[in-house]
């Protein structure tokens, strides 16, 4: 009989109970785990009919035990991955083979050039109303001095809509492609809005009158109330125009004031009850969690040790946004699930849509998790 490995249990339903709790850990679903399982599974018999002599094994143990026979020497021992990557981040000219992202001390890869208008603003729109057979689809604005367009769709009885039967979506997707067009042409976000009054009703898209008057807005959040009462807010995100929420430039040589200590407005970080949490992920790989309280007042983030800098350097974006929910006074767990409807950011990750929510006992769990 062969002997099952120590965090396997005997019992199929407890099995599968640990097993959900893997899932929930690494952000994926449980088929997805039992897909990744059946494919190591087929890996780890392609390797073994390789002749020992000529394999090419990563000196991390993560990689290169707990397969085959079980032995003392092939078996992983309490802490051997974290002393591992402890030795790797002390070296920063060693390489940590298998490790997603690339070893501390690296410079970061270049962020993505814009293919775009940046589709969100602080300061005052204009916009024209879209419509197809005299059905209002939405608002197309544009920032009256800034880089800034987009599609505001209107969002009928919100509430319960079927965002896979609601028009506005399709006009949506057909909007941000017309709008990447005119981005590509070089032309500027105002000449790109207006660029479109007139044309021909599109079948999906819509259209703009040719005589429609041109409407304004101090705010493009007091544009989607209008258009959306009560409806979901636009993202807010920090960095917007090139400029933090207070009108400092981010680029330096524009002018900074003095320098001083703003500390972030937020929850509390410690809590002794159970918690909830959501894995940040970014191009298949951890990053960290943002987790809240269950019964308390707490919610932070927490990076994922093994992701280097990489994970504590998308800390600061999630943390901001718990700040954004905290000042509008939502609960710690209202603003885990306000975390999870972003999309993803080229250097802080995402948390995927479908991710199952996890829990821990306390924080102090969770913490060992993350530091392993």
């Amino acid at each position: 009989m062969t002997e099952q490995p120590p965090w396997q249990s005997g019992d199929s339903a407890e099995q599968r109970k640990i097993d959900e709790q893997i899932a929930a850990k690494m952000g994926i679903s449980l088929e997805r785990l039992y897909e990744i399982d059946r494919q190591v599974a087929a890996d780890v018999e392609a390797r073994d009919a390789i002749p020992q002599d000529q394999r090419t094994v990563s000196g991390n143990p993560k990689f290169s035990k707990g397969f085959g026979p079980v032995t003392p020497e092939n078996s992983l021992q309490p802490g051997e991955i974290g002393a591992y990557y402890d030795a790797v981040d002390s070296e920063p000219d060693a390489t940590a083979e298998g490790n997603e992202f690339p070893e501390v001390g690296r410079e970061w890869p270049p962020r993505s050039p814009r293919t775009g208008y940046e589709p969100w603003t602080r300061f005052p729109v204009f916009y024209y109303p879209v419509t197809r057979r005299d059905k209002l689809l939405g608002y197309l604005y544009a920032s009256v001095s800034w880089d800034t367009a987009g599609f505001l769709r209107n969002l009928p009885s919100w509430r319960h809509f079927n965002p896979f039967s609601d028009p506005s979506g399709d006009a949506s997707e057909v909007w941000e492609d017309r709008l990447d067009a005119c981005y590509a042409k070089g032309m500027s976000a105002q000449d790109a809005v207006r660029s479109w009054v007139g044309v021909a009703e599109d079948s999906k898209a819509g259209g703009i009158a040719a005589d429609v008057v041109e409407g304004h807005s101090e705010t493009l959040e007091g544009l989607n109330q209008s258009l959306n009462p009560g409806g979901p807010e636009v993202p807010n995100p920090w960095i917007q125009n090139g400029m933090y929420p207070d009108g400092t430039p981010v680029d330096r040589s524009e002018g900074w004031g003095d320098l001083v200590s703003a500390p972030v407005v937020r929850y509390p970080e410690e809590t002794k009850g159970r918690v909830a949490f959501y894995p940040v992920t970014k191009e298949g790989g951890v990053l960290g969690w943002v987790w809240a309280a269950m019964d308390g007042d707490a919610a932070d983030y927490i990076p994922f040790r093994q992701s280097g800098w990489y994970g504590f350097g998308a800390g600061g974006l999630w943390i901001q946004r718990l700040s954004e929910a905290f000042n509008r006074g939502d609960t710690p767990l209202e603003a885990l699930e306000y975390c999870r409807t972003f999309p993803e950011d080229n250097m802080s990750g995402l948390i995927e849509p479908d991710a199952p929510i996890g829990e821990f006992d306390n924080l102090q769990q969770m913490r060992d998790w993350a530091d392993q």
